[in-house]
């Protein structure tokens, strides 16, 4: 027989996937007042507002059919959106390890750190994902090239960045690239610096840091699903 949670258990669930909707939503819309507005299109250029809006709208999908599901007590949801919805928050979870490791200590400013708009987009959001990643995802199958899955969505985003730059598109903060490791023309592509390292060095490291991310993430999903009984309860 299938496994069915228990109601207490479903309504955690839910609760946790509005929760992701409800901390992703308000740290787009609090970064777009400040930005000119929702409807502005160069908000949507910077991979923080990408992901927090894309986990968003795929949670406007997901929950009403995972409440169809649990009144149902079948199975409806396509596994591909599972799929998706790890590549999102496999996304969420490389930003939030990479504004805290990384831009944090450059920005050196704890005002801009703890701001609504840092805290729901940096950290809520990625850390509720998370947790419905592990706690209840099990449509998602990990597989061997799953981290190298997490590389597409930083991959395509990187690629349209530079060619914006290329272009001279200018964003929202007033220069041409949306983080300082960008500016290869300030940076160079491989210069070797401990303080200023080029462009090059700069992407392979956040490519490394994204691995790492998911290898972490997924561990840490093998790991829930050998516990899973701890932790969820089922009728």
């Amino acid at each position: 027989m299938k496994e069915q949670l228990s109601p207490l258990s479903s309504v955690i669930e839910c609760a946790l996937k509005f929760a992701i909707f409800a901390a992703a939503f308000a740290g787009v819309y609090l970064q777009a007042v400040i930005d000119g507005g929702f409807f502005k299109p160069k908000i949507y250029l910077y991979f923080t507002i990408i992901s927090n809006t894309d986990i968003a709208l795929l949670i406007l999908v997901m929950l009403p059919v995972r409440i169809a599901e649990i009144l149902s007590k079948r199975q409806i949801m396509p596994r591909w959106l599972y799929t998706l919805k790890y590549l999102f928050t496999s996304a969420l979870f490389t930003t939030m390890v990479v504004a805290f490791a990384v831009l944090a200590p450059a920005i050196r400013s704890i005002d801009y750190i703890l701001t609504p708009k840092n805290l729901l987009a940096h950290l809520l959001a990625p850390l509720f994902a998370t947790l419905d990643f592990l706690l209840f995802d099990k449509g998602y199958v990990v597989k061997k090239y799953s981290v190298l899955q997490s590389l597409i969505l930083p991959g395509v985003f990187s690629l349209v960045t530079l060619l914006l730059y290329v272009k001279r598109v200018y964003y929202t903060n007033g220069t041409n690239y949306p983080y300082f490791f960008f500016d290869y023309r300030s940076l160079g592509w491989f210069t070797l610096s401990l303080h200023r390292p080029g462009t090059f060095w700069w992407l392979l490291m956040v490519s490394g840091i994204t691995m790492l991310s998911a290898w972490i993430l997924l561990k840490m999903k093998r790991l829930c699903g050998r516990w899973r009984n701890v932790f969820i309860v089922y009728r």
